[in-house]
């Protein structure tokens, strides 16, 4: 039995290794807002800080971490992405700017605080797959903070073909309607047309 068991956590690291452990970036249907805006606003082209890894797929009862996850593609640009879809919900015409670039208008930018996934192969076949997403929005203008919001929510899943992908998108499902919420608020529409 316990021959039996190794071998179920080596063929699982190694379709882990070969699989490469990535997630797709994508999201479900937003939310309708409760407000729709038509005013057009800059957005960063990518997140401000880079994101290295999304987490580590583990082996054995030890948790030990083999395989980092990584995001498909550009992963800034990618959750970026998310984010102008999350905007453009809301209605808004939006101009997509190189981050740092000067222009006279507010910018609305994206900081990835947490984007950590991780899984539990020891359990096989039944994988759970958990993690955390938290982003922080920032419209700024001239260096000052015009509005700001945190974002955050986990997802989880027992899917050991797509478990990462899976519980990222449950997350990032959860804060783009949140965002959406926030960004049809007139609070934000305020700080966004209200010349400094």
């Amino acid at each position: 039995m316990r021959v039996l068991r190794i071998m179920f956590i080596v063929c699982a690291a190694g379709f882990m290794a070969n699989a490469g452990c990535s997630i797709r970036m994508g999201h479900e249907p937003l939310d309708t807002p409760s407000r729709v805006f038509s005013d057009h606003i800059t957005v960063a082209k990518q997140v401000e800080r880079p994101l290295l890894r999304a987490g580590w797929g583990h082996v054995s009862v030890f948790w030990i971490p083999i395989v980092p996850i990584h995001i498909e593609g550009n992963s800034n640009a990618e959750i970026m992405a998310q984010v102008h879809d999350a905007v453009r919900q809301v209605g808004y015409q939006i101009q997509i700017v190189d981050n740092g670039a000067s222009v006279p208008e507010p910018v609305l930018s994206c900081k990835v605080e947490e984007f950590n996934f991780h899984n539990y192969t020891w359990l096989f076949p039944l994988v759970p797959t958990w993690g955390c997403i938290k982003m922080r929005l920032e419209l700024v203008s001239g260096g000052q903070v015009l509005w700001a919001r945190t974002f955050d929510h986990d997802g989880m899943t027992l899917n050991f073909f797509d478990g990462y992908t899976i519980a990222a998108r449950q997350a990032m499902d959860k804060i783009l309607n949140q965002m959406v919420k926030e960004l049809s608020s007139e609070e934000f529409h305020r700080a966004l047309t209200t010349k400094t």
